[in-house]
């Protein structure tokens, strides 16, 4: 099990529509390959964090890379897990606000996981909010 966490950025004028067809399409497509994982948008950036089999991620990256509603896609975390953080998420998108880091905390609590928010994913919602 892996875990990796990209950055890019939104093709301009990109809508909140087509950031919602995006998530959706991701939670029907991402159980077949065992994906799980969130979506960021903030201040026409995106951060996500997908976890799963390491093949079926570096497919997904792969995909994400041709995907023209974005650009300047950059990975800043890959690494093993032994766990997912956020088993049940086939893909959510998480408050593009402030309080995107409390609803992942309490997500975290809810899963019973025990794990930390990934610093990275910090760093993005404070630099995002007021960018």
């Amino acid at each position: 099990m892996h875990q990796i966490i990209y950055t890019s950025t939104a093709r301009p004028g990109l809508s909140q529509e087509e950031v919602f067809r995006i998530v959706e399409q991701s939670a029907r497509n991402n159980p077949s390959h065992d994906i799980t994982g969130f979506l960021l948008f903030r201040k026409g950036k995106f951060l996500q964090l997908v976890e799963g089999p390491l093949m079926a991620l570096e497919t997904l990256l792969a995909q994400l890379g041709q995907d023209d509603r974005h650009s300047e896609l950059t990975v800043i975390s890959r690494l093993p897990i032994a766990g997912r953080s956020f088993p049940r998420w086939r893909m959510r998108r998480v408050g593009g606000d402030r309080d995107a880091l409390d609803e992942l905390e309490q997500a975290l609590r809810g899963e019973g996981s025990g794990l930390p928010i990934p610093e990275v994913v910090r760093n993005f919602v404070r630099e995002t909010v007021d960018a």
